[in-house]
């Protein structure tokens, strides 16, 4: 039995960024070159935000030399029926869209609830028609990261069988691996099969075509177009002078490139695994998860996320956590009062009062003891709000920011 302590399945994108991030995990599994090959690279937006800046200069710190790379903007357009390319995409042609995208050309859906796709106000993440993104060589971002992280990887081989209860793994190879914390990367159906469970969530596959197609050849470029006719035709992205066409299903053609499980829907079944953390689009089954919602879990550190859901699962024994506002009012002013009273504990741990002549030696394990039960109570009130990691983070910033603002006038 080989012991490795912590893991990552998978080595794809996902995987490495977090290898990165977390340099104590060791990466088990085949390389992805989903990022590297030139069609999919080339179908891929780095959208423009702080986490994806940031790990761009992280990249760029740790590898010792710059990253090409340039801000664009592609126009997000409609072809109508008329033939014409229009700006304006109402909420209804949106659902159609979207629609349109979860159904293949032999009629075959995904059954999805329109709360699934209660984000998808603007498509593919577009800010009035138009998305600004970073362009970048993905496959460059890949070779820096394969640099950085080598000596990370511990295994090439496939992982055959996952036993979570016993927290071991058997590869191709025959290796036989116990760990202590594992991050899977994997797709959600090839992490069910290594459980010996079966997954029921259907998906569909989508294949993308290089080529120059009539109908959108004016179109700006880049850009991304919706077609509205009745063939299936779902999309067709303009970049470095090609147009690249994404149909849902398999597509039979010489130049085809078909990405398995690209549509799918999101499924809550991934948390029957309590000691698994499951990241990345395809491995929590989730059709808004994109790279920067990667970054930013990798950067953050998991031990933020392990620490919330500990104190959840500690919680759930006595509050309800279920959407009512009576209790979840009633859960605030509770948990309220018992921290106040941990407040007092850990003053009382300290010389505090003035007026006593005698001072007691301090015993700071006792005074951290007192802090960490007032941070838990803390916590907790955060859980029953639906606080995440990332909630948390964002709002402490924000706060801050408006802090600075204050003082500075």
């Amino acid at each position: 039995m080989e012991k490795v302590g912590k893991i990552v399945l998978g080595n794809g994108l996902a995987a490495k960024v977090f290898a990165f991030y977390n340099r104590e995990y060791s990466i088990i599994g085949p390389e992805n070159d989903y990022a590297t090959d030139e069609i999919s690279n080339s179908t891929f937006f780095l959208h423009t935000n702080s986490w994806n800046k940031a790990f761009l200069e992280d990249l760029e710190r740790e590898s010792g030399k710059p990253i090409p790379s340039s801000i664009k903007k592609a126009e997000v357009l409609q072809l109508d029926d008329q033939g014409r390319l229009r700006r304006v995409i109402t909420d209804k042609e949106r659902q159609r869209i979207i629609d349109k995208k979860l159904t293949d050309h032999t009629g075959t859906k995904l059954q999805h609830k329109d709360s699934i796709f209660k984000k998808e106000e603007n498509l593919s993440c577009a800010q009035d028609s138009s998305l600004e993104f970073i362009d970048v060589d993905l496959a460059e971002i890949v070779n820096r990261l394969d640099g950085i992280i080598a000596d990370q990887v511990y295994s090439r081989d496939l992982v055959t069988e996952l036993y979570p209860d016993k927290k071991i793994l058997v590869t191709s190879g025959g290796a036989h691996i116990e760990y202590d914390k594992c991050i899977s990367t994997i797709p959600a159906d090839i992490f069910y099969k290594l459980t010996g469970h079966e997954f029921r969530e259907k998906t569909l596959d989508t294949t993308i075509i290089p080529g120059t197609y009539s109908p959108v050849s004016n179109g700006p470029k880049p850009s991304i177009i919706y077609i509205m006719n009745d063939d299936d035709l779902c999309k067709v992205i303009k970049r470095n002078k090609k147009d690249y066409c994404e149909f849902t299903g398999v597509k039979a053609h010489p130049d085809a490139k078909v990405i398995k499980r690209a549509r799918l829907v999101k499924s809550d079944n991934m948390k029957f695994y309590k000691d698994i953390i499951f990241l990345g689009r395809y491995a929590q089954w989730d059709p808004h998860i994109r790279l920067e919602d990667v970054i930013r879990r990798s950067s953050s550190k998991t031990v933020l996320q392990d620490i919330f859901d500990e104190q959840r699962e500690f919680s759930a024994r006595y509050f309800d956590f279920e959407e009512n506002i009576d209790d979840l009012q009633s859960n605030i002013k509770n948990i309220t009062l018992l921290m106040q009273d941990e407040m007092f504990s850990l003053l009382n741990e300290i010389n505090w009062k003035l007026h006593k002549p005698q001072k007691s030696k301090l015993d700071f394990d006792k005074i951290k003891e007192e802090w960490i039960d007032i941070f838990k109570y803390w916590l907790t009130i955060g859980v029953n709000l639906g606080m995440s990691p990332e909630d948390f983070v964002d709002a402490f910033y924000k706060k801050s920011k408006k802090l600075k603002g204050e003082i500075n006038g």
